[in-house]
C-alpha cells in the first residue's frame, strides 16, 4: 500500500514474517518491523504466513496501519513501525482486506484452522485489546479468501461456496442472506448503490445495496475468474484466466 511517500510492504512469508515501509522514490528501508505473538505456531512455517493488504486509517492523529497476520491482527505506526495494539486469534493464511467506519475496524481472521471470522474492533489504548474494544464477532458464513464491503452500516461478505449475507455493521447481525451460486475468489465491489459479485465462472450478480436484498441483473462472461474486478470512471475491467475484458458505461442510466 502506499502512503504518506512510503511503500509499506506485509511480508508474511514461511521463512521470515515482518513489515517494511520503503521510500516509493528511491526504494531505501525506512523501517522494518518483525511480526509478533506467533509464539503458539509450530516450527513449520507453512503456519506463520498471510496474504492480506493492510489498510492504513488516521485514529486520533496517529495513521495506523491495520494489517493481518498469521494468529493475530496488529495496527502499527505509519511513521516509525511500532506496534500500537493487537488482538490474537488462532489460524493463518489469512487474506481478508480490513476496513474501517463507524469507528471500527472489521478485520478477517480465524476462530480456528479454515473457519474464518470477522471481527469488529474499536482501537484505542495500547497493547493488546481488552474488554469492550471488541464489539463483536460473527463466524458464519464468512470466507476465506473475498474481502468484506462495507457501505456505512452494512457489512456484505460472499463465502468461497457462492452464499452472500449482509450484516448489521454495528452488531454483527444477519440482515439477509441467500445464495448466489457458483464458487468465490473474487472481492465484492461497489459502484454507486449496487454490489457486484464476480463469481469464477464468470457469472456476475448485481445486487441492490440496502437491508432488502434485490438482484438487478445477473450477466455471464466466458472463462473462470480469480481476480477481483477494477472501476475506473465508468469503465469495469474484468480478469479471467486468458482474457482482459474492459466493458464501459454508454453514458445512460
Amino acid at each position: 500500500i502506499l502512503f504518506d511517500g512510503k511503500l509499506i510492504l506485509c511480508c508474511d512469508g514461511t521463512d521470515k514474517q515482518f513489515l517494511a515501509a520503503l521510500d516509493r522514490r528511491t526504494g531505501s528501508v525506512l523501517w522494518q518491523q518483525p511480526r509478533q505473538h506467533l509464539e503458539r505456531v509450530s516450527d513449520n512455517g507453512f503456519f506463520k504466513m498471510a496474504y492480506s493488504t493492510p489498510l492504513v486509517q488516521e485514529v486520533d492523529g496517529v495513521a495506523q496501519l491495520v494489517a493481518t497476520s498469521a494468529e493475530h491482527v496488529a495496527a502499527y505506526d505509519v511513521q516509525t513501525g511500532k506496534e500500537l495494539w493487537w488482538m490474537p486469534y488462532e489460524g493463518f493464511s489469512l487474506v481478508g482486506r480490513p476496513s474501517f467506519g463507524n469507528g471500527m475496524f472489521y478485520v478477517v481472521g480465524s476462530i480456528k484452522l479454515d473457519h474464518h471470522a470477522v471481527y469488529a474492533i474499536r482501537p484505542g489504548g495500547k497493547g493488546k485489546i481488552a474488554g469492550e474494544q471488541l464489539v463483536w464477532q460473527m463466524s458464519d458464513g464468512i470466507p476465506h479468501v473475498p474481502s468484506p464491503l462495507l457501505i456505512g452500516k452494512e457489512l456484505y461478505v460472499v463465502h468461497d461456496k457462492g452464499v452472500a449475507t449482509c450484516l448489521d455493521a454495528l452488531t454483527g447481525e444477519v440482515v439477509w442472506k441467500k445464495r448466489l451460486g457458483g464458487n468465490f475468489r473474487a472481492s465484492p465491489i461497489q459502484v454507486r448503490d449496487r454490489i457486484y459479485f464476480c463469481n469464477q465462472e464468470g457469472t456476475t450478480t448485481v445486487v441492490q445495496a440496502g437491508r432488502e436484498f434485490k438482484v438487478l441483473a445477473t450477466n455471464q462472461l466466458a472463462g473462470r475468474f480469480l481476480a477481483s474486478p477494477a472501476v475506473a470512471f465508468r469503465t469495469f475491467f474484468l480478469r479471467s484466466e486468458t482474457h482482459l475484458y474492459r466493458i464501459e458505461d454508454d453514458g445512460g442510466t
